[in-house]
């Protein structure tokens, strides 16, 4: 198949190699050809739906309905975020701050896809874990069942709609989140219009003029829900965090800590009692 379509790929991608990288940033021809050859793109017709489907900017991921995070391969589709790279070191780090924890009840707020907390419960499957996960979406929960029956988890996760942990009555040694945290409109302009055109608001953006009492609410939430030995990891935006972690001081929390990403910019909120 590569020999019979690699020319073809080849001409698309230097016909339109400007328009790709506005939407692909870095991508390349050899991806192009891996992606033709890893989901079996054998005709004409498919061939040309993926070339389609890439003038229109759609992210990979949607068009093949799969992301790879943390090991393991995940349903995606437009109903949920794409899961980030840098995503996976909240999963590193939940398991290093959980590493003595014989048995853990955890929770995955705005769980989306479910790939934190399915790849989290994959890494400690012999510990018998007590796993929640919620979402304000009922569509993305939809997505989530699903990859946790394709991961043999299922019956293992107690699934909620919810908006952060207001239907949520149980406390928990960690809570995992990656919530909404981009500001509607002061940060729009850094986000690429990809994800703009494509990935769900409602799991990206926070109105601008009430970001800090929704965090402060949330922050009320995990105090409340935390057990006294537990911990909640919290993906952000580098540029609020250091206000967030005044508020989670604010709050009660004792310790609230700024963990960095791959790019050593501002991630993640570590919070303990």
């Amino acid at each position: 198949m590569k020999n019979k379509y690699h020319n073809q790929v080849d001409v698309f991608f230097e016909k339109n190699k400007q328009h790709l990288l506005s939407n692909y940033p870095g991508i390349k021809l050899s991806r192009l050809i891996q992606e033709v050859l890893d989901n079996q793109l054998d005709s004409e017709e498919k061939i040309n739906s993926f070339f389609e489907e890439l003038m229109r900017g759609r992210p990979l991921e949607y068009i093949f309905g799969k992301a790879f995070f943390y090991q393991s391969e995940f349903l995606v589709d437009e109903r949920v975020l794409i899961p980030r790279s840098e995503t996976e070191i909240l999963v590193e780090k939940a398991l290093e701050f959980s590493a003595s924890m014989k048995q853990v009840k955890v929770i995955d707020v705005g769980t989306g896809s479910g790939a934190i907390l399915l790849s989290y419960l994959k890494e400690r499957q012999d510990h018998q874990d007590l796993a929640w996960a919620c979402d304000i979406s009922e569509e993305a929960l939809a997505v989530a069942k699903k990859n946790t029956a394709l991961m043999s988890l299922e019956g293992k996760v107690h699934f909620f709609e919810s908006d952060r942990l207001s239907e949520i009555e149980e406390k928990f040694d960690v809570i995992l989140t990656n919530p909404p945290y981009i500001k509607e409109h002061s940060d729009r302009a850094g986000v690429h219009h990809q994800v703009l055109n494509y990935e769900p608001a409602q799991a990206l953006f926070l109105k601008d003029e009430g970001y800090e009492e929704w965090f402060e609410l949330f922050f009320k939430q995990i105090k409340s829900q935390l057990k006294e030995n537990g911990f909640s990891l919290m993906e952000g935006h580098e540029n609020h965090l250091q206000k967030l972690k005044s508020l989670a001081h604010e709050v009660g929390f004792q310790k609230v800590e700024i963990l960095k990403d791959y790019n050593n910019c501002d991630r993640f909120l570590y919070i303990r009692h």
